[in-house]
């Protein structure tokens, strides 16, 4: 069942992108680089495509939305598997493990299309419900 409409999880991608940038420096790790350069460039990856998804809270609507939610399983997994890859499992794993489930259980529960139309009007991108 896909309770989270295209409106709210763009709320929570903006959400995702700030929180996983800061848990370096929440979860003190920031001095171990493979753990925080994971996070920092998964956040920028998030609010990058955030911005230019084609939902109710992007900004220039390129990527249509369920190529987003392609990019966030891909995130999710490359979040929760991080941690072995890069060979920091020992010092620190837990927030990657709980960032990338919470991803892929969001996406799981995401509807794949936003609720509104795109009308071109004399140039013009109209949206109505």
């Amino acid at each position: 069942m896909k309770v989270i409409n295209t409106k709210i999880h763009g709320v929570l991608d903006y959400l995702y992108a700030f929180i996983i940038i800061a848990v370096p420096f929440v979860v003190e790790f920031r001095d171990n680089e493979p753990a925080s350069y994971t996070c920092y460039t998964i956040g920028t990856i998030v609010l990058i495509s955030s911005i230019c998804t084609q939902y109710e809270l992007g900004l220039i609507k390129v990527i249509p939305m369920r190529i987003h939610l392609i990019l966030d399983v891909l995130a999710g997994i490359f979040v929760l598997a991080s941690p072995w890859i890069f060979g920091f499992a020992d010092r620190v794993y837990l927030p990657h493990v709980i960032l990338g489930l919470t991803d892929l259980v969001v996406v799981s529960l995401s509807q794949p299309s936003p609720k509104y139309k795109r009308v071109l009007r004399n140039n013009k991108i109209m949206q109505h419900a």
